[in-house]
């Protein structure tokens, strides 16, 4: 079942949010300019610092006893990681032996979903037909019914028990003789489906819960979920499906950070960056050094394409009155559009493409000169080759 909503703009109200996205549009677009000379910046950084803690790197050989001669030093370590306390769930009432426990909570709810097509019309205006639709599925969270746009379905969505997601990381986690701090306990992954069986007075629902027959809306076969709801394979509204996942107790790991008496602290480089890192399994440095470099050079090329996204979505809301002053002919606001939409597609990447080589100048100076006289070079080789071709070919060229 639909539900439909029209409304209608007149040419007026959309000229003067076009005229007010502007000033939005130049911060966006001056905003992303920064962005892009940052993410410039923050790349270079953090090569320049791997290099340098490259040239400071010692092995730390046995991890079964500190040792004092490594202190302050930066180590490269591959041992086991191993938590020593147990770590509970409150609602389910269980403990148990991992580095990192995990709750994942689903609800049964119905979502709207909706889809809009919107039409110009003569003189400037629109009209926008929004067609909404609902169906029931599983969230990550509640869903406010309230907010649903067809009143049928306002207030559908009920929650008898509101259960909370869990991420517990173990607090005391051992490396050998030492014991490692929690910026690297957070790194260890590796998660695994941890399967369990709840009974019904183990449960502890929060206060305020509508489930009063515990054993009739509890079930757990033993597996890693367990369903609160009258029958799993037929999901009601307001069931809820919780699923549990463990980091083992015990885990193979390779590290890089300064010895700091029995734990770890991160590297400060010499232009102030830290560095620390932590592998799954056994790895060198050489590998583990790599591996920061390319998830580096990744993360250059995401932000490089969000700043270049931003700033083109910046320069059309600037542009944007021009295709909506058009638009009293919608067919000529159409080409309008078109028009301006493909200016600042193109404007947008030329400036961030200007804003990066200027950072390389600022960053990356000996580089920037370089790619300058490679493609200096290359346009004379190609103004040499095309006047040659010319003095050895005049009839043709002429």
């Amino acid at each position: 079942m639909s539900y439909q909503e029209q409304t209608t703009a007149s040419w007026g109200s959309r000229l003067s949010g076009a005229f007010s996205g502007i000033v939005l549009g130049l911060v966006l677009f001056l905003g992303a300019s920064g962005l892009l000379w940052w993410n410039e910046g923050r790349t270079t950084a953090t090569r320049a610092a791997v290099s340098n803690a490259a040239t400071q790197l010692v092995e730390l050989e046995n991890n079964s006893q500190v040792n004092p001669a490594l202190e302050g030093k930066l180590v490269h370590a591959v041992g086991i990681a191993t938590a020593k306390t147990k770590l509970s769930d409150p609602v389910f009432g269980f403990q148990v032996d991992a580095i990192r426990f995990i709750r994942k909570v689903e609800y049964y709810q119905w979502v709207e979903k909706s889809e809009s097509k919107t039409v110009e019309k003569m003189g400037g205006g629109t009209e926008t037909v929004t067609t909404y639709r609902y169906e029931p599925t599983w969230s990550n969270k509640p869903i406010d019914a309230k907010a649903f746009h067809d009143p049928q379905y306002q207030g559908k969505n009920t929650v008898p028990a509101h259960v909370a997601a869990l991420d517990e990381t173990a607090k005391n986690v051992h490396f050998g003789a030492y014991l490692l701090p929690d910026f690297l306990v957070q790194r260890i992954s590796g998660a695994q489906a941890l399967n369990v069986r709840v009974k019904a007075e183990q449960l502890r629902l929060p206060m305020g819960s509508a489930i009063k027959n515990k054993a009739a809306m509890l079930h757990s076969d033993g597996g890693n979920v367990v369903y609160l709801g009258k029958d799993p394979a037929a999901p009601a509204v307001g069931d809820l499906r919780v699923s549990f996942s463990v980091v083992p107790a015990e885990a193979l790991v390779s590290l890089i950070a300064v010895q700091r008496g029995s734990t770890f602290e991160p590297f400060v480089a010499k232009n102030g960056e830290r560095l620390s890192l932590l592998s799954m399994g056994n790895q060198s440095s050489q590998v583990m050094m790599a591996g920061k470099l390319a998830a580096n050079q990744a993360m250059a090329w995401i932000w490089r394409a969000v700043g270049a996204g931003l700033c083109i979505a910046g320069l059309a809301m600037v542009l944007r009155p021009l295709s909506v002053l058009a638009g009293v002919v919608p067919f000529i606001g159409g080409i309008a559009a078109a028009g301006t939409g493909f200016t600042a597609t193109i404007v947008g990447l030329f400036w961030s493409a200007l804003i990066i080589a200027l950072a390389w100048m600022r960053f990356r100076p000996l580089f920037s000169l370089s790619l300058i006289a490679l493609a200096a070079a290359a346009a004379g080789f190609l103004y040499y080759r095309k006047k040659r071709q010319k003095t050895l070919h005049p009839a043709a060229n002429g």
